[in-house]
């Protein structure tokens, strides 16, 4: 006993798939116009850093950001940028 499909929603479904799915893929270009991100580049810990540098008295302080994040607001930022960057935004 499953739901069978009428006439009316048969077209409406035609109509949905020719104005907004058939659309929306004719109108965007057959290749992506944004080049691929490129991978972030490794980065030595900081506590490594230290290790290899003269042994100063050191604040762990240092590696957290003034949000208290660790490291990350840069990549928030590389990001942003690259979405402000977009050429469909």
């Amino acid at each position: 006993a499953g739901v069978e499909q009428t006439k009316k929603l048969e077209k409406i479904c035609e109509k949905f798939l020719k104005t907004l799915i058939e659309r929306g893929r004719n109108a965007r270009p057959v290749e992506d116009e944004l080049p691929p991100l490129k991978p972030p580049k490794a980065k030595m810990c900081r506590h490594r850093l230290e290790e290899n540098a003269s042994s100063s008295s050191s604040d762990s302080e240092e590696s957290i950001d003034e949000d208290g994040l660790h490291g990350y607001t840069d990549r928030i930022m590389l990001e942003l940028q690259r979405k402000q960057s977009h050429p469909r935004r």
